[in-house]
């Protein structure tokens, strides 16, 4: 998707998976500090590596307090685990909007 901003493809790809892993990491501020922002959460899930990474940071806390992550456990823990799924649904419109726009 980020072709189309650099010439070369080869550097585009490599951004892209910096960008990933960069993303990625930044829900790590969700689980590492106590009473992290929900609303905080929800702009961090706009980003699809960050709401895959809290959503199985949720799915971790919701197996080890043994109820696991079944329909009627979706609103327990720190954070909801029904706020990634959400997000990441609406992330995945967004982004096919952004690569049809692009495309043009």
């Amino acid at each position: 998707m980020l072709t189309p901003l650099f010439k070369k493809p080869k550097f585009a790809s490599t951004v892209g998976s910096m960008l990933t892993v960069v993303f990625g990491c930044l829900s790590l501020f969700t689980v590492l500090m106590k009473d992290f922002p929900q609303p905080l959460v929800w702009v961090l899930c706009l980003l699809s590596p960050s709401a895959f990474s809290i959503g199985i940071a949720q799915v971790v806390y919701l197996e080890a307090q043994g109820d696991g992550a079944v329909f009627s456990s979706l609103a327990n823990g720190p954070h909801p685990l029904y706020v990634p799924l959400i997000m990441l649904v609406l992330d995945c419109i967004l982004y096919l909007l952004l690569a049809v726009y692009l495309d043009q």
